[in-house]
């Protein structure tokens, strides 16, 4: 039980380290390389983008060890989409560009007058943060397991079974990656880097569109924002959301096909974000038709808090589309199948099952 599956899983290492090495370093070597040769036309930016998304295609493995050459390629993707501007507006150390083109929350070199002293006083509350978030994650991880020693009496139960276990499934999922991410902006705050963070206490969101726009990896969503949304300024405001969420899809298309090696699952994840987008689009409209005097706009605690109810309960309802094509690397992670199989059995039937 304290010794859990998905602690074994990581410690295993990867399949076949000499190639994981050499597809890392690869990575770090196109990094290093855009910071001697910078491309400047729109056409060598996406040479170099195809290029590095081949990486982890080709090193053929799937599993764990995917995730990470997989996540990397994504990130360097989204960097060099704005380096060239980088690069003339900053003067920076030539290994502080390299971090910034693999590294989500670094910001840039930290100030010349940041002491040790200062960078730890900063860098252990959010350590102290992602430590908290792992401990937080392992009693997520306890109570899963013994939650399934009553399934048998949940199969009678069907819709609760699966509100439950994809609750369950979605707060797993998200204090992992939040804690991770507060463990490498704690770690890059201490080494001297100023950062920023990836993830803004999502569970606090009070609408859809304020759990993906403002609050869920802030990475992307930035990238969205000036990459996709601003240049389609001029056009209506449902296809600008409906193309953010269409970028959206098509990225973790890539990150699913890049971690499992397969074209079998090839689809939920468009559908899902497909979804997101008209939720949002709802809850925009939804907005303009409750007239100034009603009394959910008259209460903006009530109107908080309806919103951040339904926000976490369209969440827990949509989550088994998006994890659907990535059950194979969540088994491999460790995550019991049988904490799965309510959720994914209400998807059976449907086209890409």
């Amino acid at each position: 039980m304290i010794f859990l599956p998905e602690v074994q899983a990581i410690l295993q290492g990867p399949p076949a380290p000499l190639a994981w090495i050499l597809a890392l370093l690869s990575l770090f070597a196109a990094a290093a390389t855009c910071t001697f040769y910078v491309p400047q036309s729109r056409a060598s930016r996406w040479l170099v983008v195809v290029c590095t998304a081949l990486i982890p295609i080709a090193y053929g493995y799937p599993g764990l060890t995917s995730v990470f050459l997989t996540g990397q390629a994504i990130v360097f993707a989204v960097r060099i989409s704005s380096f060239t501007h980088l690069k003339k507006s900053k003067a920076w150390p030539r290994s502080s560009y390299w971090l910034w083109l693999l590294n989500p929350v670094y910001t840039g070199p930290a100030e010349a007058d940041t002491s040790l002293k200062r960078r730890w006083s900063e860098a252990r509350v959010v350590l102290a943060r992602g430590v908290f978030g792992l401990l937080a994650w392992w009693a997520v991880c306890v109570l899963r397991d013994i939650i399934l020693r009553f399934q048998p009496l949940l199969v009678e139960f069907p819709v609760g079974s699966y509100l439950i276990f994809s609750g369950i499934l979605v707060v797993y999922f998200a204090l992992l990656l939040d804690s991770l991410a507060l463990l490498l902006q704690g770690v890059s705050r201490l080494l001297g880097a100023s950062v920023e963070p990836v993830f803004l206490s999502p569970f606090q969101s009070t609408s859809v569109r304020e759990f993906w726009g403002r609050r869920w990896n802030r990475f992307i969503s930035r990238f969205a924002l000036m990459r996709i949304a601003l240049p389609l300024k001029a056009k209506p405001r449902s296809l600008q959301l409906l193309a953010v969420f269409g970028a959206s899809g098509l990225f973790h298309e890539y990150f699913v096909f890049g971690t499992i090696h397969s074209i079998s699952f090839v689809g939920p994840m468009s559908v899902f974000f497909l979804l997101q987008a008209l939720v949002v689009l709802a809850e925009g409209a939804l907005q303009r038709l409750i007239p100034k005097k009603h009394f959910l706009r008259r209460s903006a605690w009530l109107q908080n808090r309806v919103g951040h109810l339904f926000t976490l309960l369209w969440m827990v309802c949509s989550a088994p589309l998006f994890f659907l094509p990535l059950k194979s690397l969540l088994l491999e992670l460790g995550y019991p199948a049988a904490a799965l199989s309510p959720l994914f059995a209400v998807l059976r039937g449907l086209w890409f099952f």
